[in-house]
């Protein structure tokens, strides 16, 4: 990096940011964006926004590439978290590696010896972990993975499936499926927890306001 003195749109001189007080950075082409401060809001990238060891408000950007840091709300058409966390998640794809999220929303989603509060994803594949609320078309289960509430049109797994809850129209697994709320306890259910799971998208929606 030279000693040029980096400005932002609004005319921040990063310089001395950088100098007096450490902070991260987004590096998308010339441009370089300080991130790594929790009280900033918002950034908007045109392309890969790369957050390392920092942790910011909104991340706006074509990709987001996230390693041991942390955000409230990231919009991109593809996010990689690794050993981070989010209050929400919304895409095309995501994949988190040892990371969790309150609320995650994804075409495909891909969740290794990761959790979510809520996932809501077309395919949702996972490998360890543990999900409370999980709705998907298709939904591929690794081996250690823990879900509370399951609906999914079609279940697969190499392995044994158990949840609280599961809503499926076709399950396939190598081992057994056991689920601790008959069918028709979940109709009772089912419209409790529906209050319930309103309820706590509102709250976790009040991070992307």
């Amino acid at each position: 990096m030279t000693d040029d003195t980096f400005t932002q749109e609004n005319g921040t001189d990063l310089d001395n940011v950088t100098r007096e007080q450490g902070g991260q950075f987004i590096d998308e082409g010339e441009e370089l964006i300080r991130v790594g401060d929790p009280l900033e809001d918002l950034y908007d990238v045109p392309g890969e926004a790369q957050i390392v060891q920092g942790g910011t408000g909104r991340v706006n950007a074509l990709q987001v590439t996230m390693d041991r840091s942390g955000a409230d709300f990231i919009h991109a058409q593809k996010v990689f978290l690794t050993n981070s966390g989010a209050q929400q998640i919304t895409g095309d794809s995501s994949k988190l590696i040892q990371s969790g999220a309150l609320q995650l929303k994804a075409d495909t989603a891909e969740l290794h010896q990761s959790s979510a509060v809520i996932a809501n994803a077309g395919s949702l594949t996972t490998e360890g972990g543990t999900i409370i609320s999980a709705q998907a078309k298709d939904a591929q289960l690794g081996a250690g993975t823990h879900v509370s509430f399951l609906q999914a049109a079609n279940v697969k797994s190499d392995g044994n499936v158990h949840a609280f809850m599961m809503m499926s129209g076709s399950v396939t697994a190598g081992g057994n499926v056991t689920t601790t709320l008959s069918t028709a306890g979940a109709a009772a259910f089912g419209a409790v927890f529906g209050v319930v799971v309103v309820i706590l998208s509102k709250l976790l929606g009040r991070g992307g306001e």
